[in-house]
């Protein structure tokens, strides 16, 4: 499951021109580029297998749940909520106040409750019960617009959806994937929804979980908001965020002139 936590970005910190390597992010990445960066993830991080949930409902009310906690904290709040009620007819019929108080332990109690009622709400005002079952019947586009047609449903909790639930092909894009997509060079963006966009368009389906899941270790653990570790990071030598670091620091008498002739070698040193 994944979490909605926003951490502190930190940019590149210099524009560093390139050729056909990554260090500057192109107009429209290549499928080849993302392959190279998924392999070097896989070693650092292991392969990874889908295993759909079947339950679309249950997924999107859980993400909504992992907004500013942890995601251990929010399996608790979601094993709580479902423990208390039998069915989502039975949420969507509580008042707001009694479900925030089953959902305290996950934070933003009060804005969480008003919104899954109005989301399950809208679903059964749609469909006539509260059941995602008619997506199947839909396109990844058609999908992805009915759920980000929810009420506070962006795209990347729409992706997820559509991914962890469903195994559709649909790159999520969190703070973590926008952060190392943007320091790698793969994207140059602002904003997470732009990140997932771009990448979307390019990511090859039969590793869309894999990188997915991938990337999130990365921000996590390697590729962090602050002091990212890239003395650890397999994609050091291709990152424009850690060549260009490199560059300002002088580190090893790197110019701005040997990174734009080490992208045009294909990023290697």
């Amino acid at each position: 499951m994944m979490s909605d936590r926003h951490t502190d970005e930190v940019g590149v910190p210099m524009d560093v021109a390139g050729g056909e390597g990554w260090v500057r992010a192109p107009s429209s990445v290549s499928s080849e580029i993302v392959r190279r960066v998924d392999e070097a993830l896989r070693h650092m991080y292991g392969p990874k297998m889908l295993a759909p949930n079947g339950d679309p409902v249950g997924e999107l009310i859980h993400i909504m749940l992992t907004q500013n906690t942890s995601d251990a904290n929010s399996d608790r709040t979601y094993a709580a909520l479902r423990s208390a009620y039998s069915s989502w007819e039975a949420v969507a019929a509580a008042s707001p106040s009694e479900i925030a108080e089953v959902i305290r332990m996950g934070g933003l109690a009060d804005i969480k409750a008003a919104r899954i009622i109005e989301v399950l709400s809208r679903i059964e005002a749609d469909y006539g019960c509260i059941s995602l079952d008619a997506i199947d019947s839909m396109n990844d586009d058609e999908a992805f617009d009915y759920l980000t047609s929810l009420p506070g449903v962006g795209p990347k909790t729409a992706a997820c959806v559509l991914l962890f639930a469903l195994g559709r092909p649909v790159f999520p894009v969190d703070t973590h994937v926008h952060r190392v997509a943007n320091r790698i060079g793969l994207v140059d963006t602002k904003q997470p929804a732009k990140t997932q966009e771009e990448l979307g368009a390019v990511v090859p389906e039969d590793i869309v979980y894999q990188l997915h899941m991938n990337m999130v270790a990365h921000g996590r653990r390697t590729c962090r908001a602050r002091r990212p570790k890239c003395e650890e990071c397999a994609l050091r030598d291709e990152c424009a965020w850690a060549i260009a670091a490199s560059c300002k620091a002088g580190d090893k008498g790197v110019s701005e002139e040997s990174v734009a002739e080490r992208v045009a070698e294909g990023g290697r040193a």
